[in-house]
């Protein structure tokens, strides 16, 4: 036989044979390499546009979960002039709340420093008309207030 091309079968241990054989099996990786590669590639462009579509779904419930997150859910604080409902978020409902409460303690403040000056008023108005102490007037105030 000659030092010729020899591809009898995958056998064969001639020389040229076997760099034939060799060639081959390198283009056969080659080739499914690049097929390897092509895959890889469509799959990422699929997981992708994929992500894109789930986050474009999801992002009203991402702005939704934002609001809920910044102000909590919408909560009635209270009528309009024409009767409608009037609707805020819970923290301003709350913070609603804690401006009345804030106004009823100021108010209850100033009725007691009312109160007290008026007490002081009426004692020293008893102590000129009746010539008592304010003690005394402190124990005439106290049984008519038990007394009612």
């Amino acid at each position: 036989m000659s030092q010729g091309i020899h591809s009898c079968c995958w056998f064969c241990e001639l020389p040229n044979c076997v760099k034939a054989q060799r060639d081959e099996l390198r283009e056969r990786i080659t080739e499914m390499q690049d097929n390897g590669n092509r895959l890889l590639a469509v799959a990422d462009s699929a997981a992708a546009h994929q992500r894109e579509m789930i986050e474009a779904a999801c992002a009203p419930l991402h702005e939704r979960i934002a609001i809920l997150e910044r102000d909590g859910p919408q909560m009635q604080r209270g009528r309009n002039f024409d009767g409608t409902i009037w609707m805020g978020s819970m923290r301003e409902c709350l913070a609603d709340a804690r401006s009345c409460a804030d106004a009823e303690v100021r108010r209850a403040d100033q009725v007691i420093d009312e109160l007290n000056l008026l007490r002081a008023e009426l004692a020293e108005l008893h102590e000129s008309l009746m010539g008592g102490s304010g003690d005394d007037f402190d124990a005439v105030i106290d049984a008519a207030m038990e007394g009612k």
